[in-house]
């Protein structure tokens, strides 16, 4: 039987775990379990890594008073859902325990750690005090804070550059799903398209520096997401619709955002390239998200999503129930009876069976490159 490779992981918005010794692995990572073409189990009773993170470092805007089980999914503030369910099916696939958040204290995180925090983005504070959007901010835990917790991590897990350099070789580095936040606070302060546009190469930058950064550091096998269909989440349907038919594609979704989406990750998609050639040794991958949505926004039907891609589970009403004066959580919302017949949990997030899609497609699917498995 071949033997499972048992990863570590680092999500930088990174994750750790080790890997067993070389000599003990297959030259390319198939893991046997993973052969099977099946959604992998999820655990309802545990409150994910990046939830740990947020609560154990209060946010700058007040939680809902619902917190929901990992069944439901979600926690509002932006907390990257897309993230978790990515490493629950990875890490049981795997074989392998779910990451501690790195605030934990007293865990042990040499099988892995998590630095990701609900609602961070890819700029610093001062990036959103220059365009007038810093009020919008739900944590000034940036990226870059998130690295330098990594950095003062190092000592505890390896003890001279050498080991590090042999210990970060065989961890699996998961660089995101991060900037999507950028964008949402500055679209939800009223910034237009074209001044989104202009803060594309600043954030894609600081996702690029961020992972190269880690390479530096030792990193050899890198995962690296890129954003979501904005277009096709209902907060934005609702507080930017079209002006026209033509403005929405065959889903329902706004064109003009999906394509800001996707101008973001080509230009991610660009630089990692570069990447790439610099470091030719490193194994860097983009995890296709927007791709990987896509599928089952245009055939919802065959993911079980009998309620479509748009419409909310979790809100207040409206043609897309979300109503931002009643946002899922807060007295005037209520909850649909089944979440899994829906692709979209409260306006921003998707429904956990939503996100188990993407991770499946990334886990076993074309949505990545070069493939993951």
């Amino acid at each position: 039987m071949r033997r499972r490779r048992r990863w570590s992981e680092l999500h930088v918005d990174v994750q750790l775990r080790r890997l067993p010794d070389r000599h003990r692995q297959p030259a390319r990572v198939q893991p046997a379990l993973l052969q099977h073409r099946r959604p992998l189990p999820l655990r309802h009773d545990l409150l994910p890594p990046p939830h740990g993170t947020l609560l154990r470092r209060p946010p700058r805007r007040r939680l809902p008073r619902c917190v929901p089980s990992i069944a439901d999914i979600f926690l509002s503030g932006d907390v990257p859902a897309n993230l978790i369910l990515l490493l629950v099916a990875a890490a049981q696939a795997f074989g392998l325990p779910l990451l501690q958040p790195y605030l934990s204290r007293g865990k042990d995180v040499r099988q892995g750690v998590n630095f990701a925090v609900g609602g961070a983005t890819a700029m610093d504070p001062p990036f959103f005090e220059g365009i007038g959007a810093s009020d919008k901010l739900w944590t000034n835990l940036s990226l870059s804070v998130q690295l330098d917790w990594f950095e003062k991590l190092k000592p505890l897990l390896c003890s001279s550059p050498k080991n590090c350099k042999k210990y970060f070789s065989r961890s699996l580095f998961l660089v995101g799903e991060i900037g999507g936040n950028d964008y949402n606070y500055a679209f939800f302060k009223g910034k237009t398209l074209d001044d989104a546009k202009s803060y594309v190469p600043t954030v894609s930058s600081a996702i690029i520096d961020a992972t190269e950064r880690l390479i530096k550091g030792g990193a050899m096998h890198l995962v690296v997401p890129g954003n979501l269909p904005m277009g096709c989440s209902s907060a934005y349907l609702t507080l930017h619709p079209g002006r026209s038919r033509g403005d929405y594609d065959a889903v329902g979704c706004l064109k003009t955002y999906n394509d800001f989406a996707q101008r973001h990750n080509a230009m991610v998609q660009q630089k990692l390239q570069v990447l790439r050639l610099k470091y030719p040794e490193a194994r860097i991958m983009y995890a296709d998200y927007y791709g990987a949505a896509m599928a089952f926004a245009k055939n919802p039907k065959q993911f079980g999503f009998k309620q479509g891609p748009l419409k909310t589970c979790c809100g207040g009403g409206g043609p897309y129930n979300f109503n931002p004066k009643a946002s899922c959580g807060v007295r005037g919302s209520s909850v649909c009876a089944d979440p899994s017949a829906y692709a979209n949990w409260d306006g921003v997030h998707l429904t956990e069976a939503a996100y188990h899609a993407i991770a499946d497609s990334i886990l076993h699917g074309p949505y990545t490159s070069p493939r993951l498995l």
